[in-house]
């Protein structure tokens, strides 16, 4: 089949030319979400005020994996798949550890992607809730999610792709990023700690994982609050109920070629 995407290259990834985009969430847009987790005493609503305010970020040109890692491309490279969601080869691994997901991206020449490289990619050029618009309605066509999941991942690139040309960067499962978890990384003086340029997250003292780490996109429990381009999400490393809906996808920086 002939892709009529201008972004695609061989090899199953898209080539993503960078610049400037603007990241995080407006406040119109978290208000409410914020207001309901607070009367349920949600202890997430620090999560979502984290992803303001909303910054420029400059990113240089990469290429980002086209679908979520298969269990058949991690079990060809890993020499073993860790997945409790079983059946089919095209599922998206599941229950990989943010440092096997390293190793594996490594074995392959290739890297996790920084959050703001990730919202990049998801955003697709848009600059809306949703890559698809404004309108809830339109998650049926892009996202596996918890309206339409049946509560179980399903194999990669069943719905359409964002105006990128990648799969699955909503819904599915959450995705690994590179970065450990902070929720005051992007505060007023990100430009003075020169966090607008190619940001690669919080370091913790030295130490390679934070107690936890971010990732991205939701899953196929996930609510539309989840869906949001903007919307982050904290997991532990190594954390097994957590890891039951973690997978992620790979990166590869253009300046290498």
């Amino acid at each position: 089949m002939v892709s009529n995407n201008p972004y695609e290259i061989k090899g199953g990834m898209v080539y993503l030319p960078g610049g400037t985009f603007v990241m995080g969430a407006k406040e119109e847009e978290t208000a409410e979400i914020v207001k309901n987790m607070k009367e349920k005493g949600n202890v997430w609503a620090d999560v979502v005020l984290s992803e303001q305010p909303r910054h420029d970020v400059f990113l240089s040109p990469f290429y980002i994996d086209k679908y979520q890692v298969t269990q058949a491309e991690y079990f060809r490279v890993m020499g073993r798949n860790p997945s409790l969601h079983k059946g089919d080869p095209n599922l998206p691994v599941d229950s990989v550890t943010k440092p096997d997901a390293r190793e594996y991206c490594r074995r392959v020449g290739k890297r996790l992607p920084t959050e703001a490289e990730w919202e990049y990619a998801c955003r697709g050029g848009t600059n809306t809730t949703y890559f698809w618009g404004e309108d809830e309605k339109g998650a049926d066509e892009y996202a596996w999610y918890i309206g339409n999941s049946g509560l179980v991942p399903h194999p990669v690139g069943q719905k359409k792709p964002n105006p990128f040309g990648i799969y699955d960067i909503i819904g599915n499962q959450w995705e690994w990023c590179s970065d450990n978890f902070s929720l005051d990384y992007y505060r007023p003086d990100y430009f003075v700690k020169q966090h607008h340029i190619n940001p690669q997250g919080p370091s913790f003292n030295g130490t390679e994982f934070a107690e936890r780490s971010a990732i991205r996109g939701g899953s196929y429990m996930a609510t539309m609050d989840n869906l949001r381009c903007a919307a982050r999400g904290r997991h532990m490393p190594d954390n097994p109920f957590e890891l039951l809906s973690a997978t992620f996808r790979c990166v590869f920086d253009a300046i290498q070629m």
